[in-house]
C-alpha cells in the first residue's frame, strides 16, 4: 500500500473549481447529475458548472490503490502560549483570503468594522501573493516593510499567541489546513468550519475548537469574546489535544508505524513475498586478477 497525505487525497464532499473559472456564488442552485463512473455516487454541478461536489468516497475510488491519511505535523517549538494578559488581539485572521476561500472572504469584508463597533483589536493580514516570496519567506524576513504587511515565520507563529482567538475557513475543498493545528498549538481559540477528517485530527466542536459558518460566526465571535473563562478553557483544551496528538515527533512515529503495518499487510496478502530481512545481497563472483 502507498501512503498519501490525507489533504490530497481525501477532499472531496465538497465544492470544487474543475474549470478554474472561480466560484460563481455560494448559494448557487445545484444541478444534479448521475454519478458516471463514481461507484454508488453522484456529482453536483454548482451555477454555471465551474463549481462540482463530489461525494466523500470519490477521490479514493478512483484511486484504486489503499490509502492513509496523514496530517501536517506542528513543531510545538515554534508555539510558545502566551498568558491571557498578553493577548493584545481580540481576533486575528492571517490567511490567504479570496473565492477559493469562501468564509474567509465573507469575514475579511466585515471584521475590522465589526471590531471598531465593539471595541476589538483585530489583526487582519493576507498571506504573500508573491511567489518569490512566498517561496523564500527570509526575504521577508530581511524588509522591515514585507514584515508589517505579511506575517509569516517566527513573526506569524508570535502573532497567534498573542491573539485571544484565531479565526477563518479551510477552503471550498474542506482542507483540513495547517492553521486548524498551529492555532491549537498556540493555545488561542480557532473558530473555523469544519473541515474533512475532523476527527482523525480529534477535533471537537465546543471542546478543543469552536465551529463557524458564514451565518453564525459574527454571533459567536462576540459570545467567545465576551465569556472569557469558556474561552480559555476550550483554547487550553485545544493546546493538550495539539501536544497529544499533532506534534512532528508524533508524527513521524506514526509515519512509521503507518510503514510497519503496510509491510505486514502485504506480507499477508502475499505469503511467499521475503521480507527485506530474507533478501540476501546475491554473491559477488571473484574474477582472477589481470594479468
Amino acid at each position: 500500500p502507498q501512503v498519501r497525505q490525507g489533504v490530497a487525497v481525501d477532499v472531496t464532499h465538497d465544492q470544487f473549481d474543475v474549470a478554474g473559472a472561480g466560484v460563481e456564488g455560494p448559494h448557487a442552485e445545484p444541478e444534479e447529475h448521475p454519478g458516471a463512473g463514481v461507484r454508488g455516487g453522484w456529482i453536483r454541478r454548482i451555477g454555471r458548472g465551474h463549481l462540482v461536489e463530489a461525494e466523500e468516497s470519490y477521490w479514493t475510488d478512483q484511486m484504486k490503490i489503499p490509502t492513509r491519511f496523514f496530517p501536517v505535523g506542528i513543531e510545538d517549538s515554534h508555539y510558545t502560549p502566551r498568558p491571557e494578559n498578553e493577548k493584545i488581539y481580540d481576533v486575528s485572521l492571517i490567511a490567504s483570503i479570496g473565492n477559493f476561500y469562501p468564509l474567509r472572504l465573507a469575514i475579511s469584508k466585515e471584521i475590522e468594522d465589526l471590531g471598531k463597533e465593539h471595541g476589538w483589536n483585530v489583526l487582519l493580514r493576507r498571506a504573500p501573493n508573491d511567489p518569490d516570496y512566498r517561496r523564500d519567506i527570509s526575504k521577508i524576513h530581511a524588509d522591515a516593510e514585507l514584515r508589517k504587511e505579511w506575517l509569516v515565520g517566527t513573526d506569524y507563529a508570535e502573532a497567534l499567541t498573542r491573539s485571544k482567538i484565531f479565526i477563518f475557513g479551510s477552503s471550498i475543498f474542506r482542507y483540513p489546513v495547517a492553521k486548524y493545528l498551529e492555532g491549537l498549538m498556540s493555545e488561542c481559540l480557532v473558530m473555523a468550519d469544519r473541515p474533512f477528517h475532523a476527527e482523525d485530527l480529534h477535533l471537537k466542536d465546543g471542546f478543543n475548537y469552536v465551529e463557524i459558518t458564514r451565518d453564525n460566526w459574527k454571533e459567536k465571535l462576540e459570545y467567545y469574546l465576551d465569556d472569557d473563562q469558556l474561552r480559555e478553557t476550550i483554547a487550553r483544551h485545544g493546546r493538550e489535544t495539539a501536544i497529544k496528538y499533532h506534534t512532528n515527533k508524533v508524527r513521524a512515529a506514526e509515519f512509521i508505524q503507518m510503514l510497519r503495518r503496510s509491510n505486514i499487510d502485504q506480507d499477508h496478502q502475499d505469503p511467499h513475498r521475503r521480507s527485506h530481512s530474507d533478501i540476501r545481497p546475491p554473491e559477488r563472483r571473484m574474477d582472477p586478477p589481470s594479468i
